[in-house]
């Protein structure tokens, strides 16, 4: 199994983010995305019968599933040796909780997800977290389908351009 590329480490180092692309192989995206359906329909299943998902359009931003998970693939991806690695790495210790999956399905119509510039954390605490010793996170987003910007993906901000910024 091969390792997050180092590369991504140093700029996760100095950017606070990196994108990972194709961090899932097909052999294992397959059955994460078999799985994800068993709770939210794809996008054409809703555009084909939005009748049978009212819900989605009545409550669109409570869309979100938390671990565990039905089928092992989501548990699998949310535990991924590469993943914990990758976060052993960038907390410099093998000592890591998971502390929140989640799974969550945007659609368009569906919910209001226009918003502002902000920091999500665990439990969207109201202070950032610290960034030092035991206290440290990572977060991670992974999209099951190509996302691009017509599709509004998530914003970044570069951590030097951030700091000192009040949100």
């Amino acid at each position: 199994m091969k390792p997050i590329a180092s590369q991504n480490l140093s700029e996760l180092q100095c950017n606070g983010f990196t994108v990972v692309r194709g961090f899932l192989p097909p052999r294992e995206l397959k059955p994460a995305v078999a799985n994800f359906i068993q709770y939210f329909p794809t996008w054409d299943e809703l555009q084909r019968t939005p009748q049978r998902y009212g819900s989605i359009f009545e409550d669109g931003e409570q869309l979100q599933i938390e671990f565990p998970f039905a089928g092992d693939a989501l548990n699998d991806v949310a535990t991924h040796p590469r993943l914990i690695s990758f976060v052993e790495s960038a907390l410099g210790t093998s000592d890591v909780l998971l502390t929140q999956s989640a799974i969550w399905a945007k659609y368009a119509g569906a919910g209001e997800y226009e918003q502002g510039l902000h920091l999500d954390y665990q439990g969207n605490t109201l202070v950032v977290p610290r960034d030092d010793g035991a206290y440290r996170q990572v977060n991670v987003i992974l999209y099951y389908t190509d996302v691009d910007e017509t599709l509004g993906p998530t914003c970044v901000v570069p951590a030097d351009k951030a700091r000192g910024v009040e949100v």
